[in-house]
């Protein structure tokens, strides 16, 4: 449940729902690109990924991200995942 009345702090409301959920902070704050990156490290975190998987990023308003945030802490379930299903239900498989 979203504690704090203002749309700024709700925020930090869905990062704590959000850490309690995955029991810590790992992929809760963004990801910044290290100094000393390397093509090695890049191709790494690339076959993180999986075979035959490409990874999507869109920007998108705040408040979009946010309601998205509350529906998979709602449903317990990852963005991804949401995110998939939201197009499979739009015919993209």
């Amino acid at each position: 449940m979203l504690t704090s009345p203002a749309t700024s702090l709700a925020a930090d409301d869905i990062r704590r729902l959000w850490r309690r959920l995955k029991g810590g902070k790992h992929g809760s704050e963004p990801q910044e690109t290290k100094p000393g990156a390397t093509r090695e490290a890049s191709d790494a975190a690339a076959d993180k990924l999986g075979e035959g998987e490409k990874r999507i990023v869109a920007d998108v308003r705040e408040h979009i991200h946010r309601q998205v945030r509350v529906k998979c802490l709602q449903r317990g379930v990852l963005v991804r995942d949401y995110i998939l299903e939201l197009l499979s239900k739009n015919g993209v498989k």
